[in-house]
């Protein structure tokens, strides 16, 4: 066999090989989760990550294997004592697709698609809890009715410290309001 032919069978294959590189991709990733609350980690969170391949559970913080899609990862967490959070991970194609598109044709491109294997998540995601206001019963208890139960029993420091847990900003009229009542 000439030189030559033996180039264009090496080309040809090398090519053809490149365009099937990620069709052997991986179609699942790993993914760490972790909840916050203002600025505090909340540890023992339940979070379920959804997408068109699946549904996948963690405990906070943690890691999961979640299957590749075209479609969003949504990211739902719970646990007692907090309001659920909910966090979206975007699915943005990967280096792999464009190749298989290239060099393979689009075959390729079809079947990563298929697979997940042509999208990549985000590697991580923080999902972000508040702190509920419940009773002792678990019924809900607004922050007013709160402020009424302990109007005038609390020092400045500790009033201060409770209408931040009630979830008033600090430095609005709110928060001001809220530390006067319990002062007084």
């Amino acid at each position: 066999m000439n030189t030559s032919i033996r180039f264009s069978i090496v080309a040809i294959s090398l090519v053809t090989l490149a365009g099937c590189a990620s069709i052997t991709g991986e179609s699942s990733q790993s993914l760490s989760v972790e909840t916050r609350s203002a600025e505090t980690e909340v540890k023992g969170a339940g979070c379920s990550l959804t997408n068109s391949k699946g549904r996948w559970f963690v405990s906070t913080p943690g890691s999961v294997v979640v299957g590749k899609a075209y479609d969003d990862l949504i990211v739902e967490c719970s646990k007692q004592g907090f309001e659920a959070g909910r966090a979206t991970l975007v699915s943005k194609a990967n280096a792999g697709l464009f190749g298989n598109i290239i060099f393979g044709g689009g075959v390729g491109a079809i079947i990563d698609h298929q697979r997940g294997s042509a999208y990549d998540y985000p590697p991580s995601v923080t999902v972000s809890l508040t702190a509920s206001n419940t009773t002792a019963t678990g019924s809900q208890s607004s922050p007013e009715s709160q402020m009424k139960s302990q109007a005038g029993s609390l020092d400045t420091s500790a009033a201060l410290e409770k209408c931040k847990e009630l979830g008033f900003s600090v430095g609005t009229r709110e928060f001001g309001n809220c530390v006067v009542r319990l002062t007084k």
